[in-house]
């Protein structure tokens, strides 16, 4: 989502003029869970049911099997979530303001298997990426993110790549759908608390287009996923479990 402005663009000494432009549309979302208000996050204001479930589920206090219901209000700027069985231990943390978002706890080393994908494909999954985010293209303050699933290519934007990335694992949790055959692709860096994210999702392979840090790296081998940096250009860094990566020697 995106919002016009005015702006005085400045170009060179003697020239400057007053014009509309484009800035990505960033606003405050309460999260209400049975009744109570968990947090509030700035983000994106769309999609918002799967980032209020994608953010649960990556905190831990939402499983896959989880029973909940969700309603987003965005006239009012909340999202409202119903579910039973919720992790107390988890639930007392984000009320104490001690969770970070991610489950660190995650599945370390259990992540097995997984499709493998042609490294041509990669590439080109990158630029469709890259191409289809028109609103980075006009504010430049968007995070991109795709998950490549059995039946096709989903993706979401925001002005977090946290919640860029819950937005995803919400429409994951919302749709229950299986991410062992799946492949996230996002625009942006790949930290250590990414990583932590991915891993508790269960996705095996994890492309950006940007750098990994040294934890992400070490995260990714520790977790079984495999990571790839720079992806762009018609060139890739893999980082780690390359066996996923079909390359032509």
């Amino acid at each position: 989502m995106k919002k016009e402005v005015q702006i005085i663009k400045y170009e060179r000494p003697g020239v400057s003029k007053i014009r509309p432009d484009w800035v990505a549309q960033e606003s405050s979302i309460a999260i209400y869970l049975n009744g109570t208000k968990l947090t509030e996050v700035l983000c994106s204001p769309i999609y918002t049911d799967e980032l209020a479930a994608g953010y649960l589920f990556s905190c831990g206090l939402l499983e896959r099997d989880t029973e909940f219901k969700v309603e987003p209000d965005i006239s009012r700027g909340l999202v409202k979530i119903e579910a039973t069985r919720l992790n107390p231990d988890k639930l007392k943390l984000i009320h104490d303001h001690r969770c970070n978002n991610a489950d660190t706890t995650g599945r370390t080393g259990s992540i097995n298997g997984g499709e493998k994908i042609n490294i041509d494909d990669l590439l080109a999954i990158m630029e469709q990426l890259l191409v289809k985010s028109d609103l980075f293209k006009e504010t430049g303050a968007i995070h991109t993110y795709a998950l490549k699933l059995p039946e096709g290519l989903v993706f979401r934007e925001d002005v977090s790549r946290n919640n860029a990335l819950h937005k995803l694992t919400g429409y994951c949790i919302i749709n229950r759908c299986s991410t062992k055959r799946a492949a996230l692709f996002t625009s942006s860096r790949i930290s250590g608390e990414i990583m932590n994210k991915v891993n508790r999702l269960g996705v095996p392979v994890i492309v950006s287009r940007g750098a990994p840090t040294s934890l992400a790296v070490e995260l990714a081998e520790k977790t079984g996923i495999t990571l790839v940096g720079f992806a762009r250009g018609g060139s890739a860094n893999i980082y780690s479990h390359p066996e996923r990566i079909k390359i032509k020697i």
